[in-house]
């Protein structure tokens, strides 16, 4: 359908290449931090876009979505505001209610007594 080559990018990357200039297709393992960086990378908070690795602190919905420690501690006293509301837990993106577990693990002592 005439996209390659038409606007010249292919010519423009070798061209970048060329003077030392990497172009963003071609980055590798290295650039991203290595492949165990990658590998304990779980995303970015749906809060504030921080990135999460595996052994941080933070709550993970069972559809994935991530809240880190830091807005996961915000979250979760909004919820202890109005606890006949708001409990059980449920992710503030799709709603599905939240494994007990992934909330205990970010509770203070006296909040997991609460809790």
């Amino acid at each position: 359908d005439g996209e390659d080559g038409e606007d010249g990018e292919d010519g423009e990357d070798e061209e970048d290449e060329e003077e030392g200039v990497q172009s963003p297709k071609t980055k590798s393992c290295s650039d991203l931090g290595g492949t165990e960086d990658i590998k304990n990378r779980l995303g970015n908070c749906m809060g504030c876009q921080d990135e999460m690795s595996r052994n941080s602190k933070g709550i993970i919905c069972i559809q994935g979505h991530l809240i880190c420690e830091s807005c996961s501690e915000g979250f979760l006293e909004s919820i202890w505001e109005n606890p006949g509301k708001n409990l059980p837990p449920k992710c503030p993106i799709c709603s599905l209610e939240l494994q007990v577990e992934m909330v205990e693990k970010c509770l203070s002592p006296e909040k997991l007594e609460q809790f």
